[in-house]
């Protein structure tokens, strides 16, 4: 039978409504890799460009044997190569809106209403830090996922909702990388998102509303222009396909896509494709993805191959094992040489430690050091004088792991982070970091809104030194 409330009663509204105190964020807020950013700083963006020497060459052929006793030359010079190269900094934005007679309302009564306040503020803080910190981890195109051969699900079409899987082993993409509530556009692999062809015809975006990380599933649902449901006949009204790319943003407002047919980055120019440096082929920032390859691509001016190249090791497909690890260490540091560098931590995903829990147990290169004293406890492997701390990130791609070195003096970092914190926008001559919406007509919307952003650039100046462990697979889910 139904349930009554006791106000049903004739003096049951005598009793008064109960609140808790505040709210629990439902969202998750770990943003650890934005601090690791922070921790690669080595200035500020102060000029419109940064530039940095590069050697490419060091002219080994100038050393040569000579016959004892015999007249002859020296041998001819090979001079040393160093090139000039140039990033561009990267900006990202944030804009925050409250109803100006809320926020008026909120200061009658500022110790019961701040948290609510500040939760708008923390949370697009939280945000900016953990789209830094997912990108990264991506190659500065900006695909969050590519789409696996595996047939769409019907999540709800009519309000539609449709389920899709993303590709674990495609070049681009990370199921880690998507946020709840996330608005996507899918293009083509060309990157265009032409109406009913790419996006259905008025289908705005696509929000994200279900992520199921196991499984590298998403369930995404169409919105129109005003973020209202927009109806599916079916799943292949949806007009999403195998080896389609989604992107952030909607029709009306995304950042720039190049074309991707053959998986290099193009623009067509003149008649004629262009390959784009990974460096400015988008608005988007080029983190680790990029910056550490070894397949002859475009990053800041620097061919990412032979002596400019990462230290690449390529498992194969097949599972991970501790063996891959031990010849990457060693094939590193045998690249730029035996001690110069230290080797302190291997970033990866949760899923490949995971997958190592058996070899913790039998080889004793894997270690436990606890700090009583801080009580922080880490899982380490050793490799040589080398005690490599598995640090696992949710941004990492599933079947690669990373690790940077870390040196002395000058060469303390290799990957550099040149940027700012984000800060609040502040209009000349006023402290106030709130301000009326204007509107199209001169005046101004009862919505006050407050503006950030935040300036930088990754770059790597010694790419040999970095090693990206790729094409490997974890143990299935039970």
């Amino acid at each position: 039978m139904a349930i009554n409330n006791v106000d049903q009663l004739v003096l049951g509204k005598l009793l008064q409504i109960t609140f808790s105190k505040g709210f629990r964020r439902q969202l998750v807020r770990d943003h650890r890799d934005w601090e690791s950013v922070k921790q690669m700083t080595v200035g500020m963006p102060g000029g419109r460009e940064h530039r940095f020497m590069f050697q490419v060459g060091g002219g080994p052929a100038a050393i040569q044997y000579a016959a004892i006793g015999a007249s002859g030359a020296f041998p001819a010079a090979q001079r040393s190569a160093v090139e000039e190269k140039t990033a561009i900094f990267k900006e990202l934005n944030a804009t925050i809106e409250i109803d100006y007679m809320l926020f008026e309302r909120l200061k009658m009564a500022p110790a019961k209403y701040a948290d609510s306040l500040a939760m708008e503020l923390e949370d697009k803080l939280v945000y900016l830090k953990r789209r830094v910190a997912a990108d990264l981890y991506n190659d500065g195109l900006g695909v969050l996922g590519t789409v696996a051969a595996d047939a769409l699900t019907d999540q709800g079409v009519a309000q539609g909702k449709v389920g899709l899987t993303i590709s674990a082993v495609a070049p681009r993409g990370h199921i880690g990388w998507f946020e709840y509530d996330d608005l996507l556009v899918k293009a083509s692999p060309a990157g265009a998102i032409t109406a009913n062809v790419e996006m259905p015809t008025g289908v705005a975006a696509w929000k994200v509303v279900s992520i199921d990380r196991e499984n590298n599933k998403l369930v995404l649902q169409a919105i129109d222009a005003n973020g209202a449901p927009v109806a599916l006949a079916n799943t292949a009204a949806s007009l999403i396909d195998s080896a389609d790319l989604l992107y952030r943003g909607t029709t009306a407002a995304s950042h720039s896509r190049v074309d991707l047919t053959d998986g290099t980055p193009r623009l067509l120019i003149g008649g004629n494709y262009v390959t784009q440096d990974y460096g400015t082929a988008t608005e988007i920032i080029a983190g680790l993805g990029a910056l550490v390859a070894n397949d002859g691509r475009q990053v800041h001016g620097i061919t990412m191959g032979g002596v400019t190249g990462s230290t690449v090791k390529d498992c194969g497909g097949q599972p991970i094992d501790v063996t891959f690890i031990q010849q990457a260490l060693s094939q590193v540091k045998t690249a730029v040489g035996q001690g110069r560098y230290k080797y302190n931590q291997l970033l990866c995903a949760p899923e490949m430690l995971d997958s190592l829990i058996e070899g913790r147990e039998t080889d004793r290169r894997f270690n436990s050091i606890e700090d009583a004293t801080r009580g922080v406890r880490k899982f380490v492997y050793q490799h040589g004088e080398d005690a490599v701390e598995f640090v696992t990130s949710e941004f990492a791609r599933k079947n690669e792991a990373i690790a940077l070195p870390s040196g002395k003096g000058e060469e303390s970092k290799c990957v550099e982070f040149i940027g700012t914190d984000f800060k609040t926008v502040e209009a000349p001559g006023s402290s106030s970091k709130f301000h009326l919406r204007p509107t199209s007509g001169g005046g101004h919307e009862k919505k006050l809104v407050s503006y950030m952003f935040g300036l930088g650039v990754m770059v790597n100046q010694h790419p040999k030194a970095c090693l990206k462990i790729k094409n490997f697979t974890n143990s299935e889910p039970a």
